[in-house]
């Protein structure tokens, strides 16, 4: 099973427009949040992202700030998301001599 973490954000009413997004990730095992490295830069109409990079079990932090010209915004509040375990897929290719 593949996962995802689908994130959505409200896009900035004050200010310069933004000219795209960066959308960051760090890992966040047991609640600890590490060095933070971008994933995405998504167009300025977007207020959506989905990660599909990552692993069941796991825990991630997440946060997106805006970007012009002029440079990036602070981010905005992180957000730390566990990414759920799944049932595994069967085996296969079950065979059996009787005898």
């Amino acid at each position: 099973m593949s996962h995802q973490v689908v994130l959505n954000w409200v896009a900035p009413v004050a200010g310069d427009p933004p000219t795209s997004y960066d959308v960051k990730r760090a890992p966040a095992p047991a609640g600890v949040i590490g060095a933070y490295v971008s994933i995405a830069s998504p167009e300025p109409t977007a207020t959506t992202y989905t990660d599909t990079t990552v692993v069941g079990g796991q825990e991630y932090a997440y946060e997106v700030c805006s970007v012009n010209s002029v440079g990036e915004s602070a981010p905005c509040a992180d957000i730390l998301v566990t990414v759920p375990l799944a049932v595994p897929n069967p085996p296969t290719g079950l065979t059996g001599i009787a005898s």
